[in-house]
């Protein structure tokens, strides 16, 4: 079969889930299909060297740590200008690409680009509508250039289609993992209670994830302080694994809490599956979530997970995984429940032994062959 060769326009290479997506994405195609890739991105992060891995990369600003959506403000004339790679641009006009992948809504700005040049476009969205709206809504009208678009979660494909999306367009694609290199890089040997002076034995209640408040930085903060109320015998620890851009006030408020003993952050880590392989119990305070990749990450560690209701992705994991999905924002509810996995040792081991077998159906084999489908398909539209 002939080689199909894709440029894939990346956001950013930073360590987020849908870097990390891409980069399953462009591993798996490498390893089992006869493809060539070239990869543009505005920045260098710490997935960088990964990327270079499996194909030449066309990094836009070298030198400076811009993100995807700083190069993006502005007009769309002007943003565009900024992003677009003059060397990438005569390779689409020569014909070296027979289909671009633009990752995330924030490619919308090059899609009237890409499809202007003749070029068929695959765009993967991983966002919902908080992410959306926050990013300019207007973006989801460059899904006109698009051939085929993936959502990464049933609660994405609702989102784009209330947005006005053609459904004809989506195909439903969930991020996947490896269980098994999920496990053996979990070895990987750390001492995380000696680096956070946390007893041996103790309960640790875990979140993960860029420290931001879609996130729940704040909101996860806010969970000893609920459960010390619920249960004052308690001895529990807290612990946020991933990158927080502003500690500032995050500091100030552990500190007024009296919980600088007990609540703990690492930062990114190329390797959270040791940390993750710690937790009791993973505690997701997300408001918005299209997927949830550090909470099926942590399902396949046997890890009992929890969520709030209303959050997108991460509750239809939650809900295959028949773990416990509280009320919005409901603090209380969610402090009870996790008191009750910590009592009845028979409840945590059901809700893990559940999330472990609901991670295991988000294998790259049963979900790659839909993102080759996608290429494919693209391509054939456009000739």
């Amino acid at each position: 079969m002939k080689q199909l060769k894709i440029l894939f326009l990346l956001h950013e290479t930073n360590r987020t889930g849908a870097t990390l997506d891409a980069l399953k994405n462009a591993k798996w195609l490498k390893a089992n299909r006869n493809v060539s890739i070239t990869f543009t991105t505005p920045s260098r992060g710490s997935l960088y060297e990964d990327f270079e891995r499996y194909g030449e990369i066309f990094c836009i600003r070298k030198n400076k740590p811009r993100r995807f959506w700083d190069v993006f403000r502005g007009k769309p004339k002007k943003a565009l200008e900024k992003y677009r790679h003059r060397t990438i641009e005569r390779r689409i006009r020569k014909g070296d690409f027979d289909v671009a992948y633009v990752n995330t809504v924030m490619g919308s700005s090059c899609l009237e680009w890409i499809n202007r040049l003749g070029l068929a476009i695959v765009w993967h969205i991983h966002e919902l509508r908080l992410a959306i709206d926050s990013h300019g809504k207007d973006r989801l009208l460059s899904a006109q250039y698009a051939d085929n678009i993936i959502a990464n979660s049933e609660s994405t494909t609702k989102c784009l289609i209330n947005y006005g999306v053609s459904p004809e367009k989506i195909t439903c694609i969930y991020p996947t993992i490896d269980v098994n290199d999920i496990i053996a890089e979990s070895e990987c040997p750390i001492n995380l209670r000696e680096e956070f002076n946390i007893p041996e034995g103790s309960f640790i209640i875990g979140c993960a994830g860029t420290g931001v408040n879609q996130k729940g930085i704040f909101t996860f903060l806010q969970l000893p302080v609920i459960i010390d109320a619920l249960f004052p015998a308690n001895t529990f620890y807290y612990l946020w694994i991933g990158n927080i851009p502003d500690t500032l006030i995050l500091d100030h408020d552990i500190k007024k809490a009296g919980l600088t003993d007990r609540f703990f952050y690492s930062g990114e880590k190329a390797n959270p599956y040791p940390y993750y392989k710690e937790f009791s119990v993973f505690a997701t305070c997300s408001k918005e979530e299209s997927f949830g990749l550090s909470a099926i990450e942590c399902a396949a560690l046997a890890k009992p997970i929890i969520c709030f209701s209303g959050t997108g992705g991460v509750e239809e994991i939650t809900a295959m995984a028949n773990n416990p999905i509280v009320g919005y924002l409901d603090l209380i509810e969610m402090g009870k429940k996790i008191i009750e996995i910590h009592q009845r040792k028979n409840t945590r081991k059901a809700y893990a032994d559940s999330a472990k077998a609901m991670a295991l159906k988000f294998d790259s084999d049963m979900w790659m062959p839909k993102l080759w489908d996608c290429l494919m398909s693209a391509v054939k539209m456009r000739q």
